[in-house]
């Protein structure tokens, strides 16, 4: 998995954990805007693997915030990539939705600059498997290698001082 799998697995728990404890728990955290409310609603579903669910909370959490945000603060649940696109794209691979709608959605989710890239290749991996189709080789992610030192000078000797 990608470098935000970690991060999408603990937002996934905590949703789950918030949604499965009572109908409407969410709802009643007046500190939460809506957007905010339907995202994690669309975590939770997505990890009890209830995309169609899922789908419809991300959607209604865009029509209120369309902007993708970098570690969102989710009051008392913590901080949180919001990227609607990225998880709409995850749900609609499950789902059988059609690739070039998928591919939109990936593409709006690189726009927005929340996701990694490798998270997105992943989705993208996913549709191709789904439609047993080649799994395109990508370049590696360069990783950055540290700069040789700077050439250093022999020691000059002291310039001589005239003769008295």
């Amino acid at each position: 998995m990608g470098g935000s799998g970690w991060t999408i697995r603990r937002a996934a728990i905590l949703a789950v954990s918030i949604w499965a404890c009572a109908p409407g728990v969410l709802a009643g955290a007046q500190r939460l805007e809506p957007w905010k409310i339907f995202y994690l609603n669309g975590i939770g579903a997505e990890a009890q693997h209830q995309y169609g669910r899922a789908l419809r909370f991300f959607e209604e959490a865009r029509k209120l915030q369309s902007r993708p945000i970098k570690n969102e603060w989710f009051a008392q649940y913590g901080r949180h990539d919001y990227d609607p696109p990225y998880h709409i794209a995850r749900c609609l691979v499950k789902l059988g939705g059609e690739p070039e709608v998928i591919e939109a959605w990936i593409r709006a989710s690189r726009r927005g600059g929340v996701t990694p890239p490798e998270a997105l290749d992943e989705v993208l991996d996913d549709l191709h498997r789904r439609q047993g189709t080649p799994i395109p080789t990508r370049a590696p992610t360069p990783t950055a290698t540290p700069a040789p030192p700077p050439p250093t000078a022999a020691p000059q000797p002291p310039p001589a001082s005239p003769a008295a």
